[in-house]
């Protein structure tokens, strides 16, 4: 049987700040939970389970927002902060205040942006797979044709990577669905699902708010937004419906993987 596993970066909504945006903290918690919420409704309606790696300054300030997730979804580290990050200190506590938050035991780890963290650091914090790696090259951000395509082990960590397409390793990521007209990006999903069985591909909640105002963020990342953008997913998921897969979580297809 087919599965796809959509995976949530839950985080703050610092993308401006990249583009010489000035935004507070509050502003970037306020859009991360607009979109996690259009989300979530979505999400529960449909009866699909997700996994949403959360940064520990987004759970502290939204507890009651993850509590009600982890009712339905598996929750994982995005470390504690997106914007900083120190592998002595974040690692684990971040994953004990998903934990205390609530009530889960925290599993996965994803690093902010696919940065590179050594596997045997995350493994002594305590967990026990890394979804950190985008098999393909990004211009700007990193070149992992090395990588491997399929799920392996490294420092006896098990390393889960994003789906990109079996030959070209084109990324089925967030940047992609967003700008591919949906017929072309189901061929490329097609395809992998046909290749690999099991995909996963990742999304940040801030894209499902409004950004129409946020006018020197690069339009290839708000070209499509808020409602539009869970109106394409909506029509994405009706489609995979067709190929009877099944949603499920990275938890439930990998806690045995071998």
């Amino acid at each position: 049987m087919k599965k796809v596993v959509f995976t949530i970066d839950l985080e703050e909504f610092d993308t401006p700040l990249d583009h010489g945006i000035k935004i507070d903290l509050e502003e970037q918690l306020k859009v991360s939970t607009e979109g996690m919420l259009r989300l979530k409704d979505f999400f529960d309606t449909n009866k699909i389970p997700a996994t949403i790696f959360c940064t520990g300054q987004y759970a502290i300030r939204n507890k009651q927002l993850m509590k009600d997730l982890a009712a339905c979804h598996e929750i994982g580290s995005h470390t504690m902060y997106h914007g900083s990050f120190d592998p002595k200190i974040d690692l684990v506590k971040s994953r004990e205040v998903l934990s205390k938050i609530t009530g889960q035991q925290i599993l996965g780890f994803r690093m902010p942006r696919m940065a590179n963290v050594q596997a045997r650091d995350i493994l002594e914090a305590g967990f026990a797979y890394s979804a950190s790696i985008n098999p393909t090259f990004i211009p700007g951000r990193y070149n992992n044709l090395n990588k491997p395509k399929f799920p392996f082990r490294e420092d006896g960590l098990l390393q889960i990577p994003a789906t990109v397409s079996p030959l070209i390793r084109f990324p089925l990521f967030w940047l992609s669905f967003k700008n591919l007209p949906l017929c072309l990006y189901q061929i490329f999903a097609n395809n992998s699902l046909n290749y690999y069985e099991t995909i996963n591909l990742y999304f940040h909640p801030w894209e499902f708010a409004d950004l129409s105002s946020y006018e020197k963020i690069p339009k290839f990342i708000r070209k499509i937004s808020g409602k539009d953008l869970l109106l394409k997913l909506s029509n994405f998921t009706d489609w995979l419906r067709t190929k009877n897969v099944i949603f499920t979580t990275f938890e439930k297809v990998y806690l045995n993987y071998d």
